[in-house]
């Protein structure tokens, strides 16, 4: 693999190709190391006809092979939409591509995505423009992909479920570019709130029509130590190319975690391929080790959130920036009977990092503020949607930031001021 990075080292694009590329053949063959090629098809196919509502961990339904397997081609599928547009991979193409593996091991497959990436298409058709623009939000918009599957479970009709993902592609554009007004940047999972605001409606229209909307709970809690050991192997492999890439990384990432920027804020533009490897491998080993240290469990829904937090280190997230949400979420629990171990509690600190522009910006204190706000809001919006956005974070984080950004800002600006004031009476 280096000596390959070694000779395309001042070719970013053919750099992230081979690596994204590189992951998805790990995953697919890992899968096939771990179950038998009988046992992986028998669980595919468990993985595409079960529900998938949070929280449905594949691995529980289907075992790690299927899983894996589901998870590796999501990442080339993903990869060859962005390469059939012809466009320039970015820390954003690094995101969406792990967002897919992640939620490959919880609630996406490849069957339950179509419908949705045609109605972007088909948006984009209607608005004579290019597919391209919304690419990266057809992907991302795959979020409600478990809303199509329940739809096809409740009504037993492949056509209604069909219309129902293509409207949700239809309109989510429109609704995700208005929804960064609302947040203004601070929350990450931008889509994630536009999706959960889509998928508030149509559920409000199905339990019209008597549909009883209960969330699901699979969860494998089983240790499987060579699982851990190639997830560790992998976020290694991340931080010694990373380092081969740029000899002045601890510089390069000094600088990286000094940013201020909120939403669209691409460090492999701005600080390179190297730099980025570096952070993603960093996330990946702290919060990896996070889970176990806490006594859960590497499984599809926390391997799925930790890919989620690595595929964003190319696009928003570092350690500085994450690590005060998760502590506010921890804190958050003791305003409840809550454990830090419990499935929703451990995905909401884990997801919750969608918030990690506010510790850039209002530092380390509106960063725990944030995490303690964003645990007891996603604890309830589940329900609102009926557990079918995947997202579900990305909708609360949308609301944190709308409720908490303008209080912080006040308390800011006051603080700047009187700062500014001082500095003049001094020079005086």
């Amino acid at each position: 693999m280096l000596f390959v990075l070694r000779k395309i080292k001042d070719n970013n694009d053919t750099i992230l190709k081979t690596i994204l590329i590189s992951c998805s053949i790990v995953f697919i063959v890992t899968a096939f190391c771990l179950d038998t090629p009988s046992t992986i098809l028998t669980g595919l196919g468990i993985i595409i006809r079960h529900s998938d509502k949070l929280i449905t961990d594949y691995v529980a339904i289907a075992g790690w092979g299927a899983t894996f397997l589901n998870a590796g081609l999501l990442m080339l599928i993903a990869i060859g939409i962005i390469c059939l547009q012809d466009m320039q991979f970015t820390g954003n193409s690094v995101t969406i591509v792990f967002w897919m593996a992640g939620f490959g091991m919880f609630g996406k497959n490849i069957i339950n995505i179509w419908s949705i990436l045609l109605g972007v298409y088909l948006y984009s058709k209607f608005t004579n423009t290019p597919f391209s623009k919304y690419t990266y939000i057809a992907l991302f918009g795959t979020a409600l992909a478990p809303l199509t599957t329940e739809i096809l479970l409740w009504s037993y009709s492949y056509l209604l479920s069909t219309m129902v993902g293509v409207t949700i592609g239809f309109i989510l554009p429109c609704i995700a570019m208005r929804s960064l007004q609302v947040h203004q940047g601070y929350n990450l999972y931008n889509v994630g709130f536009a999706a959960g605001v889509i998928g508030v409606i149509i559920m409000s229209v199905m339990r019209t029509f008597n549909y009883i909307a209960e969330p699901s709970f699979f969860w494998h809690d089983q240790w499987d130590k060579e699982v851990i050991f190639l997830v560790y192997i992998l976020f290694l492999l991340f931080i010694i190319i990373g380092c081969f890439l740029e000899p002045k990384i601890v510089h390069k990432y000094k600088v990286l975690i000094t940013r201020l920027e909120c939403l669209k804020i691409d460090f492999i533009i701005l600080d390179g391929v190297g730099v980025t490897l570096f952070n993603m491998g960093l996330l990946g080993i702290i919060y990896t080790t996070f889970v176990l240290l806490i006594g859960s469990v590497i499984n599809g829904a926390t391997l799925g959130a930790i890919l989620a937090i690595v595929g964003f280190g190319a696009f928003g997230k570092h350690v500085k920036n994450t690590i005060p949400i998760v502590i506010g979420v921890i804190l958050g629990t003791v305003l409840g009977s809550w454990s830090i171990s419990d499935p929703s509690v451990l995905l909401a600190a884990l997801f919750g990092t969608a918030l990690a522009p506010i510790t850039s910006r209002f530092g380390i204190v509106g960063g725990i503020i944030a995490g303690v706000v964003h645990l007891l809001l996603v604890l309830l919006t589940g329900s609102w949607h009926g557990w079918t956005n995947l997202y579900n974070n990305g909708l609360a984080a949308g609301i944190v930031a709308l409720f908490l950004v303008p209080i912080l800002e006040i308390f800011k600006d006051n603080i700047e001021e009187t700062i500014n004031q001082e500095e003049v009476v001094n020079n005086i």
